[in-house]
């Protein structure tokens, strides 16, 4: 019952791995998962959150965005589900094998800030800006380095009802997609290159002698 279980701005950088999330509807765009846009404001949120690893979690919402418990065939549907477990609103970003159930989407692009309103290209510190910036607006971001700055989004599942197996519902939403390109600024394959640090953590030999 948390509005977002992380988030963050200010330049910050995290990794979100094999997490149990449940029930991020505390308020309207409860992202179990956030970074937050640049807002040209001062504070924390100047130019957003920089980077994130998102991988291997389960979030699940067993409830609408009013409280009622989460039932297929219910009148309320689809309006009344949070709208994604993972909110990609700044930076760059690698988000994988991650399972959803109980919002309209997995992944989301957006930004709250300047939301509707016309940008010139890259959008400053959102998805796509270190490479559109880099190699302008016709680069490909699968091209080696040319991805530096972009969202990688792979095999992430997604079902809107708890009683469905995963199903045919889009696991994906561009909210903005006069700014962000596929193959550009945003991916659906794994970033050239990537590798996941070890889980668990390995434990340094001075630690255990």
């Amino acid at each position: 019952f948390h509005r977002h279980s992380v988030a963050a701005g200010g330049c910050g950088l995290y990794v979100f791995r094999y997490n149990t999330v449940l029930n991020n509807i505390a308020a309207s765009g409860g992202h179990a998962i956030d970074t937050h846009e640049a807002r040209k404001k001062g504070g924390g949120n100047t130019y957003g959150t920089r980077a994130v690893e998102v991988y291997n979690n389960k979030l699940i919402n067993t409830m609408y965005t009013y409280g009622a418990l989460i039932k297929k065939g219910q009148r309320v549907g689809m309006a009344s589900l949070e709208t994604a477990g993972i909110a990609i609103r700044a930076g760059e970003a690698v988000v994988y094998n991650n399972e959803v159930k109980g919002y309209r989407y997995a992944v989301r692009l957006s930004n709250w800030y300047l939301g509707g309103t016309p940008q010139p290209y890259p959008v400053l510190y959102g998805p796509g800006y270190l490479s559109g910036k880099a190699f302008g607006p016709d680069h490909k971001g699968t091209q080696s380095s040319m991805g530096d700055g972009d969202v990688f989004i792979w095999n992430n599942k997604v079902s809107p009802f708890l009683e469905d197996e995963w199903n045919s519902f889009p696991s994906f939403d561009n909210e903005e997609p006069d700014w962000w390109k596929e193959g550009r600024d945003y991916h659906f394959v794994p970033k050239p290159g990537y590798k996941a640090y070890p889980y668990p953590y390995p434990i340094h030999k001075k630690y255990i002698e």
